[in-house]
Protein backbone atom coordinates (compact mmCIF):
# COMPACT_ATOMS: atom_id res chain seq x y z
CA UNK A 1 0.00 0.00 0.00
CA UNK A 2 0.92 3.58 -0.68
CA UNK A 3 0.27 6.55 0.87
CA UNK A 4 -0.16 10.30 -0.47
CA UNK A 5 -0.02 13.47 1.14
CA UNK A 6 -2.36 15.98 0.33
CA UNK A 7 -1.92 19.77 0.68
CA UNK A 8 -3.57 23.04 0.76
CA UNK A 9 -7.26 21.41 1.08
CA UNK A 10 -10.18 23.74 1.93
CA UNK A 11 -11.25 23.88 4.95
CA UNK A 12 -15.09 22.72 3.89
CA UNK A 13 -12.83 19.43 2.35
CA UNK A 14 -14.07 16.05 4.07
CA UNK A 15 -12.96 12.78 4.09
CA UNK A 16 -16.11 11.43 1.70
CA UNK A 17 -14.85 14.62 -0.94
CA UNK A 18 -10.93 13.29 -0.74
CA UNK A 19 -12.12 9.66 -1.48
CA UNK A 20 -14.31 10.61 -4.23
CA UNK A 21 -11.21 12.14 -5.80
CA UNK A 22 -9.19 9.91 -5.46
CA UNK A 23 -11.35 6.03 -5.95
CA UNK A 24 -10.90 6.33 -10.09
CA UNK A 25 -7.72 5.38 -9.12
CA UNK A 26 -7.66 2.58 -7.29
CA UNK A 27 -8.97 0.93 -3.87
CA UNK A 28 -8.93 3.87 -1.25
CA UNK A 29 -7.88 1.93 2.27
CA UNK A 30 -7.93 5.14 4.46
CA UNK A 31 -8.10 8.47 4.27
CA UNK A 32 -6.94 11.01 7.33
CA UNK A 33 -7.83 14.63 6.88
CA UNK A 34 -6.31 17.56 9.48
CA UNK A 35 -6.67 21.19 8.92
CA UNK A 36 -5.68 22.16 5.16
CA UNK A 37 -4.12 18.92 4.77
CA UNK A 38 -4.87 14.88 5.07
CA UNK A 39 -3.42 11.95 3.46
CA UNK A 40 -4.70 9.12 1.61
CA UNK A 41 -3.99 5.60 1.22
CA UNK A 42 -4.34 3.51 -1.87
CA UNK A 43 -3.78 -0.32 -2.28
CA UNK A 44 -1.38 0.05 -5.23
CA UNK A 45 2.13 2.09 -5.78
CA UNK A 46 1.38 2.37 -9.04
CA UNK A 47 -2.40 3.70 -8.82
CA UNK A 48 -0.81 6.29 -6.28
CA UNK A 49 1.55 7.41 -8.93
CA UNK A 50 -1.13 8.15 -11.28
CA UNK A 51 -2.82 9.70 -8.58
CA UNK A 52 0.24 11.88 -7.80
CA UNK A 53 0.80 12.85 -11.71
CA UNK A 54 -2.89 13.92 -12.34
CA UNK A 55 -3.75 15.45 -9.25
CA UNK A 56 -1.06 17.31 -8.57
CA UNK A 57 -1.57 21.53 -8.61
CA UNK A 58 -5.03 20.57 -9.46
CA UNK A 59 -8.13 23.06 -8.79
CA UNK A 60 -10.35 20.68 -6.04
CA UNK A 61 -13.31 22.73 -4.52
CA UNK A 62 -12.18 25.71 -5.24
CA UNK A 63 -8.02 25.68 -4.34
CA UNK A 64 -5.46 24.30 -6.25
CA UNK A 65 -3.96 21.36 -3.70
CA UNK A 66 -0.88 19.41 -3.53
CA UNK A 67 -0.43 15.85 -3.84
CA UNK A 68 2.96 13.94 -3.72
CA UNK A 69 3.79 10.84 -2.05
CA UNK A 70 4.13 10.65 1.45
CA UNK A 71 7.27 10.88 3.69
CA UNK A 72 8.46 8.05 5.94
CA UNK A 73 6.63 5.59 3.69
CA UNK A 74 8.86 2.87 6.47
CA UNK A 75 9.22 3.12 10.20
CA UNK A 76 6.98 5.26 12.46
CA UNK A 77 3.12 5.96 12.73
CA UNK A 78 1.35 5.02 9.84
CA UNK A 79 0.83 8.19 8.90
CA UNK A 80 3.58 10.29 10.80
CA UNK A 81 4.72 13.72 10.87
CA UNK A 82 4.02 16.67 11.73
CA UNK A 83 2.25 19.61 9.04
CA UNK A 84 5.61 21.69 9.42
CA UNK A 85 6.74 18.80 8.12
CA UNK A 86 5.19 19.15 4.68
CA UNK A 87 5.50 23.12 4.33
CA UNK A 88 6.69 24.47 1.43
CA UNK A 89 6.51 21.47 -0.54
CA UNK A 90 4.21 22.80 -3.25
CA UNK A 91 7.15 24.04 -5.30
CA UNK A 92 9.71 21.58 -3.89
CA UNK A 93 10.91 17.63 -4.50
CA UNK A 94 11.63 15.09 -2.03
CA UNK A 95 15.57 15.10 -2.32
CA UNK A 96 15.86 18.12 -4.23
CA UNK A 97 13.67 17.03 -7.51
CA UNK A 98 12.64 19.09 -9.64
CA UNK A 99 8.89 20.01 -9.86
CA UNK A 100 9.43 20.54 -13.74
CA UNK A 101 9.18 16.57 -13.93
CA UNK A 102 5.58 16.54 -11.36
CA UNK A 103 7.55 14.72 -8.59
CA UNK A 104 9.34 12.05 -10.96
CA UNK A 105 6.50 10.92 -13.46
CA UNK A 106 8.47 12.92 -16.74
CA UNK A 107 5.82 14.53 -18.89
CA UNK A 108 8.50 14.49 -21.84
CA UNK A 109 8.35 16.65 -24.92
CA UNK A 110 6.04 14.28 -27.09
CA UNK A 111 3.71 13.92 -23.89
CA UNK A 112 4.49 10.49 -22.91
CA UNK A 113 3.58 9.21 -19.25
CA UNK A 114 6.77 7.69 -17.61
CA UNK A 115 6.66 6.22 -14.38
CA UNK A 116 9.81 6.87 -12.70
CA UNK A 117 11.43 7.49 -9.23
CA UNK A 118 9.63 9.87 -7.49
CA UNK A 119 11.64 12.88 -6.37
CA UNK A 120 14.36 12.11 -9.27
CA UNK A 121 15.81 14.49 -11.42
CA UNK A 122 15.89 13.43 -15.09
CA UNK A 123 17.37 13.85 -18.64
CA UNK A 124 15.96 13.78 -21.84
CA UNK A 125 13.64 10.44 -21.97
CA UNK A 126 16.01 7.54 -23.87
CA UNK A 127 13.48 6.30 -26.78
CA UNK A 128 14.07 2.04 -26.63
CA UNK A 129 12.59 0.87 -30.10
CA UNK A 130 12.68 -2.86 -29.45
CA UNK A 131 10.70 -2.37 -26.10
CA UNK A 132 7.97 -0.32 -27.64
CA UNK A 133 4.73 -1.35 -29.23
CA UNK A 134 2.69 0.92 -31.34
CA UNK A 135 -0.92 0.75 -30.65
CA UNK A 136 -3.63 1.11 -33.29
CA UNK A 137 -7.24 1.45 -33.24
CA UNK A 138 -7.79 2.63 -29.41
CA UNK A 139 -11.53 4.04 -28.71
CA UNK A 140 -11.33 7.52 -27.83
CA UNK A 141 -12.77 6.41 -24.31
CA UNK A 142 -9.68 5.10 -23.52
CA UNK A 143 -6.89 7.43 -21.47
CA UNK A 144 -3.05 6.79 -20.97
CA UNK A 145 -3.98 4.84 -17.71
CA UNK A 146 -6.49 2.41 -19.39
CA UNK A 147 -3.06 1.35 -21.73
CA UNK A 148 -0.79 1.21 -18.57
CA UNK A 149 -3.10 -0.90 -16.62
CA UNK A 150 -3.68 -3.51 -19.65
CA UNK A 151 -0.15 -4.16 -20.38
CA UNK A 152 0.72 -3.97 -17.38
CA UNK A 153 -0.25 -7.79 -17.28
CA UNK A 154 2.42 -8.73 -19.42
CA UNK A 155 5.12 -6.78 -17.71
CA UNK A 156 6.26 -3.71 -15.94
CA UNK A 157 5.29 -0.76 -18.12
CA UNK A 158 7.80 2.47 -18.40
CA UNK A 159 5.31 4.25 -20.10
CA UNK A 160 2.59 4.51 -21.75
CA UNK A 161 0.11 7.50 -24.34
CA UNK A 162 -2.80 7.59 -25.88
CA UNK A 163 -4.07 9.61 -28.70
CA UNK A 164 -1.25 12.23 -28.23
CA UNK A 165 0.22 11.63 -31.70
CA UNK A 166 -3.22 11.47 -33.35
CA UNK A 167 -6.26 9.99 -32.43
CA UNK A 168 -6.71 6.21 -32.09
CA UNK A 169 -2.95 5.80 -31.51
CA UNK A 170 -0.74 4.95 -28.23
CA UNK A 171 2.12 3.80 -27.52
CA UNK A 172 3.42 1.83 -24.50
CA UNK A 173 7.03 0.99 -23.75
CA UNK A 174 8.36 -1.94 -21.35
CA UNK A 175 11.10 -1.75 -19.03
CA UNK A 176 12.39 -5.32 -20.26
CA UNK A 177 12.64 -6.25 -24.08
CA UNK A 178 11.08 -9.87 -23.33
CA UNK A 179 7.92 -8.49 -22.17
CA UNK A 180 7.49 -6.77 -25.53
CA UNK A 181 6.60 -10.37 -27.07
CA UNK A 182 4.56 -11.09 -24.47
CA UNK A 183 2.58 -8.63 -24.90
CA UNK A 184 2.20 -9.28 -28.53
CA UNK A 185 0.52 -12.51 -28.00
CA UNK A 186 -1.74 -11.28 -25.33
CA UNK A 187 -3.08 -8.29 -26.77
CA UNK A 188 -3.21 -8.44 -30.71
CA UNK A 189 -6.79 -8.20 -31.94
CA UNK A 190 -7.69 -7.53 -28.31
CA UNK A 191 -11.06 -5.90 -27.29
CA UNK A 192 -10.70 -2.84 -25.73
CA UNK A 193 -13.91 -0.63 -25.33
CA UNK A 194 -15.43 -2.23 -28.32
CA UNK A 195 -12.44 -1.83 -30.61
CA UNK A 196 -9.43 -4.59 -31.74
CA UNK A 197 -6.28 -3.43 -30.60
CA UNK A 198 -3.73 -3.48 -33.56
CA UNK A 199 -0.25 -3.91 -32.41
CA UNK A 200 3.30 -3.05 -34.42
CA UNK A 201 6.66 -3.50 -32.48
CA UNK A 202 8.26 -0.67 -33.72
CA UNK A 203 11.67 -2.35 -33.93
CA UNK A 204 9.72 -4.12 -36.69
CA UNK A 205 9.56 -0.79 -38.13
CA UNK A 206 12.97 0.25 -38.79
CA UNK A 207 13.39 1.69 -34.77
CA UNK A 208 11.09 4.48 -35.78
CA UNK A 209 8.91 5.88 -33.10
CA UNK A 210 7.12 8.12 -35.21
CA UNK A 211 3.66 6.98 -36.14
CA UNK A 212 2.97 5.90 -39.63
CA UNK A 213 1.13 8.00 -42.61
Amino acid sequence: MSRIFVGRLPHHAGEGDIEKLFKSYGTVREVVLKPGYGFVELDDKRDAEDAVYDLHGKSFMGERITVEMARGASGGPRFGGSRDDFRGRGRGGFGGGDRGHRGGFRNDFDGRRSFGEVGRSRGPPVIRPDHRIQIDNLSSRVRWQDVKDLFRKAGEVSFADAHKRRPGEGVVEFSNKSDVRKAMSMFQDYDLNGKRLRLFAESDAGGSSGGRD
